[in-house]
């Protein structure tokens, strides 16, 4: 085995999703909201993810319909005219999902370091 792989230290992987009667938000959904945000548009969404444009429809209508509010406002146009925004409970969902995802992350690389100090990279 090549020496920078065994030397490399092991990391924690976690997906945070948050289900209600199904999963609605998770890092697919972040990623689609963020980019929407910069982009103002779902289909250049889509495109930066290589996901299909129903796809993300469906990831938005169920995030809508699980959390009983619009999280983004829509204007149909088409490819030139059409524009999609964050509403602003759909900015705050965002920002409370983004934090939460991060204490998360802090909490479990935290267990982790406990648990493989060695793989970690922890010295003693």
């Amino acid at each position: 085995m090549p020496e920078e792989l065994m030397e490399k230290p092991w990391r924690p992987l976690v997906k945070l999703p948050i289900a209600k009667t199904v999963k609605f938000m998770g890092p697919g959904c972040r990623d689609l909201l963020m980019l929407i945000r910069e982009n103002g548009s779902v289909r250049l969404a889509c495109e930066a993810m290589e996901m299909s444009y129903s796809k993300a429809w469906r990831i938005l209508n169920t995030l809508e319909a699980e959390v009983g509010y619009a999280v983004v406002s829509r204007r149909p146009g088409g490819k030139k005219g059409g524009e999609t925004t964050l509403m602003p409970q759909g900015e705050a969902l965002l920002a409370r999902y983004e934090a939460y995802e991060a204490e998360c992350r802090e909490a479990v690389e935290a267990i982790f370091r406990r648990h493989f100090p060695k793989e970690a990279g922890i010295l003693s």
